[in-house]
This record gives structure tokens, sequence and C-alpha cells, in this order.
């Protein structure tokens, strides 16, 4: 697979830490060998201080078209940076791929997340250009491991809409979609925990789960204007099952005060989604979005009104009881 695996924010981003529960023991990775070709190993494994030479190095061996997909721009990492990559904070975590060969050792690739406010965790992730393909994705499902132990429930990812391997390796973990900034990138989240991606608990507006097989959802912007939080789903994948589909509950339904299921898909699966969300919590909300040229358009109201309503209902019965279904 010909993957550019360089993935991640700017530079500022990396340091919107969260001040959380740092009482919590950390988890971190067990050192795995993996045997190469020719003599050679690979050890993922957890960063050390002293690893901060390498990671230079690393970082310093990346062309400008790495550098835009992983920085977004040409930036060069400063010894700050490199440090705050070699010293997770509590919570964090970050493990590197070190190559040990006949001629010596090097750093192929790093990956990790640092806590955002939310609670959830920004995901970066850098492999050198010689060892792309099956290492990226190897380094996600370690650091997805880490995070779910760690307490984290989900990771959030700044991704460019050219990166498409990127994308597709975290399609493969059933992410949803934030929003985007235009067409040019998009903000995708996996969950850490079997029960998927979740919603935010610090978050306290009204939820609006958009699931489309097709582009996004138009009134995604107006929506977020309007006071509610909306992620878009993908739905039942060739990469990914759903798990309406197959009968069990999905965090991000049980979570919503509105289904929107807007589809030109005519699969019968798609059916089948909407009739178990339907049947499954027939107090949420479910509105088709009609496509088509004769379809009448669906407006902000038509979503509005009933997710408030929800919301608000929701809130009036927990009687300011904790929010179990979140």
């Amino acid at each position: 697979m010909n993957m550019y695996e360089a993935i991640g924010t700017t530079p500022a981003a990396t340091t919107e830490r969260k001040a959380s529960d740092r009482s919590r023991s950390d988890v971190c990775p067990t050192a795995r060998a993996i045997p190469m070709s020719n003599g050679r190993t690979i050890v993922v494994r957890p960063v050390r201080q002293q690893d901060e030479a390498d990671l230079s190095d690393l970082y310093d061996g990346l062309d400008i078209g790495d550098r835009y997909l992983r920085f977004f721009s040409a930036y060069r990492p400063t010894r700050d940076f490199i440090h705050k990559l070699a010293n997770p904070a509590p919570r964090e975590a970050r493990a590197v791929a070190e190559l040990n060969e006949p001629g010596g050792r090097r750093l192929v690739g790093e990956a990790g997340y640092s806590l955002l406010t939310n609670g959830n965790g920004e995901f970066e992730m850098v492999v050198a250009r010689d060892w792309r393909g099956w290492l990226g994705p190897y380094l996600l499902d370690v650091v997805i491991q880490i995070a779910a132990g760690n307490g984290v429930p989900n990771l959030e990812a700044e991704v460019l809409a050219r990166n498409t391997s990127m994308v597709a390796a975290l399609r493969a973990h059933g992410c949803v979609r934030l929003g985007h900034a235009g067409w040019n990138e998009c903000r995708l989240m996996v969950g850490t925990g079997r029960q998927g991606p979740t919603w935010s608990d610090a978050d306290d507006r009204p939820h609006v789960l958009v699931e489309t097989s097709g582009a996004g959802w138009p009134l995604e912007a107006a929506a977020e204007c309007a006071g509610m939080r909306v992620i878009t789903c993908g739905g039942p994948t060739r990469d990914h099952s759903c798990p309406v589909v197959s009968g069990h509950e999905c965090a991000l339904v049980t979570g919503a005060d509105a289904i929107v299921v807007r589809n030109a898909s005519p699969k019968p699966i798609w059916k089948t989604v909407t009739r178990n969300h339907t049947c499954s919590h027939p107090d949420i909300p479910v509105l088709i979005d009609p496509l088509g040229d004769h379809a009448q358009a669906m407006t902000i109201d038509d979503v509005r009104v009933p997710a408030f309503l929800h919301f608000h209902l929701q809130t009036a019965r927990r009687s300011g009881a904790p929010d179990s279904r979140r």
C-alpha cells in the first residue's frame, strides 16, 4: 500500500492539553520486536527521553511534501517540539519504531497522542518514506490500545483530503467525521473502546448524528451555528461493519438527540439501519434527508426543532442527575 504516513495538526495544536486527573497510572506499550529480512528487526516501544536526537533525525529526513502532510506547512520542528515528543505528559503516550540492522539503528516511525480539553486525544504520526506501507496502520493500532488503557475514549486527527491512504486506515477502525475546513482537510475520530466512537461529555449541546454513504451533509455548518453538535458517520462499509446492522448498540446512536439519514444508495442494508434505529430507540427522531432532483430539500428547522425538543426532554427527565446515556 503506498501510504503517506504523516498525519497531524499544526504545532500549536499539539500543546492543547487537558488539565485532567494525573493520579491515574499511565498505560505504556511493551516493546514488540518484529523480525524483518536481511537480519533486521523493528522494535516498537515507548518513547524515551534519550530519543530526542533520533527523533530530530527522523523529522529532518522529511521532504517538503511530507512536512505538508504532517504540519500542513513547511514547518521544521524546534528543539522544544522534539522535547515534548520524547517526554509525553501524564496520560499521554508516544511509541517509536526503531530499526535495528547490522549497520546500526535508527528511528523509522513515531506515533502518539496529546490530550485535548474535551477528554479525547489528538493523534499524530510520521513514518520514514522507506518504511511506509504496513508500519503506519500497525502504529495506529498500538496507539489506540494505549489510549484505551489510559481511559481516553477517542482519538481525533486532522487529515488532508489528499491523504487517501491514511483516511482509509482510519476508516478501517470505523472513524467518523467531526467536520472539515473546506474540502482540503477533514477532522476524523476513532473510538478506542469496543463501543466505537462516543460523544464528548464536555459538549453539552444537542447531538445530531448524520449517516450517509456519500459526501457530507449540506446543513452541517448551519446546524453547528444553530447550537448543535454534528458527527457524520459513513454507516456500514466494506472496511467496517455497522453495529446497528448486527443488532448491537452504537454509542453515537444512543447519545443522539436526532439522527439524519442521508443516503443515495439503494442497498437494502441502509433500510435495515433506518428500521433498527426506529425500533431500538423510538424516542430519538430519525429524519430522512431525501436526495434527487424532485426531492424537497431538508431545512435546518427540520432538524433543529426535534433535536432541541429531545435534548430538553431528556434534560427534564434527568432532573439534574448525571447523563447516563452518554
